[in-house]
C-alpha cells in the first residue's frame, strides 16, 4: 500500500484518516523524505496503530526520534527503527 500524499501535512492527515490502518511495517526512502519530512514526535503520533516496524534507508538515524519511537510513552507499537 502507498501514501496517496504529496505533503506532510496530507500525509499525517492520511494516517489520521485511517486509510492507512492495517499497516504493519513502513519503508522510509531518499524520496519519502520530501513528503513526510522528519521522523519526529508528531509524525509518529500520526501512524497507525498497526504499524510495528519502521525501516529506513540510509545509514544516519536522527537520535531524538530513535529515542522517543523506543520510549515505552510512544503511541503506537513502534519500538525500533530498523536502518
Amino acid at each position: 500500500m502507498e501514501p496517496t500524499a504529496h505533503t506532510r501535512p496530507e500525509f499525517i492527515e492520511e494516517c489520521k484518516s485511517g486509510k492507512l490502518d492495517g499497516v504493519v511495517a513502513a519503508y522510509r526512502t531518499f524520496g519519502s523524505v520530501s513528503i513526510t519530512g522528519l521522523i519526529d514526535e508528531e509524525l509518529v503520533k500520526a501512524l497507525p496503530e498497526s504499524l510495528k516496524f519502521l525501516c529506513h534507508n540510509g545509514a544516519y538515524l536522527l537520535s531524538y526520534y530513535v529515542e522517543y519511537c523506543e520510549n515505552s510513552s510512544c503511541p503506537n507499537g513502534v519500538r525500533s527503527i530498523v536502518s
